[in-house]
């Protein structure tokens, strides 16, 4: 009987690890496509994202998420100003993560952040 609960676990967890794959194939393709006027329509996303960056989540999922974030704001430039002082720390705080893969998603999004903030 408890076995069944865990089996559906897992494939919540799959089913909201492609969800988040897909979205972050999507928002940074959206943002490429209309550029700085992408920023309202990203603000719901973006706390969906940060979400996902909780030190409890899987790094898997913390490291797409950052990833996302930085294409974003590539994309979009200056009007992804008001995200920097929100994201930024997490970023900060998982350059010392476990995962290499995510350090250096982490780096990087930093980086473009602190770019992006200064404008």
């Amino acid at each position: 009987e408890y076995g069944e609960y865990e089996e559906e676990d897992d494939e919540e967890a799959e089913l909201g690890q492609i969800v988040l794959e897909g979205v972050a194939e999507l928002l940074p393709a959206l943002a490429s496509v209309a550029g700085p006027a992408f920023a309202p329509a990203f603000q719901p996303h973006f706390a969906a994202l940060m979400r996902r960056t909780a030190p409890n989540r899987p790094e898997g999922q913390r490291s797409v998420a950052y990833a996302t974030l930085v294409e974003v704001a590539k994309a979009i430039g200056i009007a992804a100003a008001p995200v920097v002082p929100v994201a930024l720390p997490g970023c900060i705080r998982e350059l010392s993560a476990d995962s290499a893969g995510l350090r250096r998603n982490c780096a990087y999004c930093a980086g473009v952040l602190v770019e992006v903030g200064a404008g």
